[in-house]
C-alpha cells in the first residue's frame, strides 16, 4: 500500500497553504463509502471547495446537517488511492475573532471522525484508529481506518 499523506490542503493564503489533517480512510471502493454515507442522511455538498490532495481535488464532497446546516454540519472531503483517503470533520459555527466576517466555523476533526466510524460500524464493517503523527491544537492525530470484516453485511 502507498503511503497514506498527512495533510490536505483547505486553501492557501498567500504563498502559505491551510491544512486540515487526513483522519478518514477506508479499504473499500469509493462508491460503497458513499452508498454508506447517503444511506445515513449524507448528501453531496453544493459548496465550492478548493481543498486538495497532492494537487489534486476531491473526488468526493459530502455533508450531513447535525442542527441547521449553517450552524452544525458534518463535512467530509475524500480523494481516491489505492483507497479512500480524506478528512471528515463537524463544522460549528462561532463569532469571527477577526472583522470584517461576523461569523467563522470551528471544525471538529475527531467528533467527525467518531460518528462515521460509528456508521460504518453499525453496518459491520471493522473499525480501527491508526496513529498518522498528524496533530494540531483540535487533533488527535488518529485517523479511523474502514474495512470489510466477518460481520460485514455487505459482503
Amino acid at each position: 500500500m502507498e503511503e497514506i499523506p498527512k495533510w490536505i490542503t483547505i486553501k492557501r493564503i498567500g504563498d502559505r497553504p491551510k491544512l486540515d489533517p487526513v483522519n478518514f480512510m477506508a479499504l473499500l471502493p469509493l462508491e460503497e463509502v458513499e452508498t454508506v454515507l447517503r444511506d445515513d442522511g449524507w448528501t453531496s455538498s453544493g459548496f465550492d471547495d478548493p481543498a486538495e490532495l497532492e494537487g489534486e481535488p476531491p473526488v468526493l464532497r459530502m455533508m450531513k446537517p447535525v442542527f441547521l446546516w449553517f450552524v452544525e454540519r458534518l463535512h467530509a472531503r475524500l480523494w481516491r488511492r489505492n483507497i479512500v483517503v480524506g478528512n471528515v470533520h463537524l463544522d460549528a459555527v462561532r463569532p469571527a475573532a477577526q472583522l470584517p466576517r461576523l461569523l467563522d466555523h470551528v471544525p471538529n476533526h475527531v467528533a467527525g471522525r467518531y460518528y462515521v466510524a460509528k456508521v460504518f460500524a453499525a453496518r459491520g464493517y471493522g473499525i480501527e484508529m491508526a496513529y498518522m503523527a498528524n496533530e494540531t491544537e483540535g487533533h488527535d492525530g488518529y485517523a479511523v481506518k474502514i474495512y470489510k470484516s466477518d460481520r460485514s453485511v455487505w459482503t
